[in-house]
């Protein structure tokens, strides 16, 4: 089900591409974000994965050295670490195939924002979305809404700047990413299972399993 669901994901981004040409639906930014009050540009430091349940990606802002951590899927956080690592396969994993569906198109991946974390039906915690802005052949540009896993796996392919909500950054931040690893992985030698502790940082920091 998971792949059906990827397939199509990249399908129906595929299809946008053709179908929008030079258009750029209302609502689309257009205009570069850098600089921007509202926004924070970002950095992937580091992935976290100590065990198949703790799986963190950790986006660090340029401007004030402070981590966003954001839990993600096992299988995300490993297209992530695979490409900072520089592992190559001889065909297209799910995200280097969507990088070259958009470039077979004519299109561009200019930026991704992490510009939400909002409650989702019959969940506990937060989860955190992200927005890849693409410019289009012949001109124009669309935005196409993602999950921040994925946003940042293309972007991380792509070599393109990664932005993140001002408010966000400010209010889900840590001063550095070990101060978290030392809290969670302590919490699991003591329980040997997701503690109260544990689960309250995940929903500060958000999920980004669906």
């Amino acid at each position: 089900m998971i792949s059906l669901c990827r397939t199509a994901g990249i399908a129906g981004l595929a299809g946008l591409l053709v179908l929008t040409g030079g258009r750029r639906p209302s609502g689309a930014q257009d205009a570069g974000i850098e600089g921007q009050p509202d926004v924070v540009r970002a950095e992937v430091k580091s992935v976290w994965t100590p065990d198949p349940r703790i799986n963190v990606v950790f986006l660090k802002s340029l401007k004030t050295q402070r981590v966003l951590p954001v839990w993600i899927g096992p299988h995300e956080a490993e297209a992530i670490q695979m490409k900072l690592s520089g592992v190559t396969f001889p065909k297209p994993l799910t995200h280097d195939l969507l990088k070259s569906l958009i470039e077979v198109a004519g299109a561009k991946v200019r930026y991704v924002l992490v510009d939400a974390l909002r409650a989702t039906d019959g969940r506990d915690s937060g989860t955190y979305f992200a927005k890849i802005m693409l410019s289009l052949k012949g001109g124009g540009s669309v935005e196409v809404d993602s999950r921040t896993s994925d946003a940042i796996a293309l972007s991380v392919r792509t070599g393109t700047p990664i932005y993140v909500s001002a408010g966000i950054m400010e209010g889900n931040s840590i001063a550095d990413e070990k101060e978290l690893e030392s809290e969670l992985m302590g919490e699991e030698k003591k329980t040997q299972k997701p503690s109260e502790k544990t689960e309250k940082k995940e929903k500060k920091a958000g999920k980004d399993y669906y």
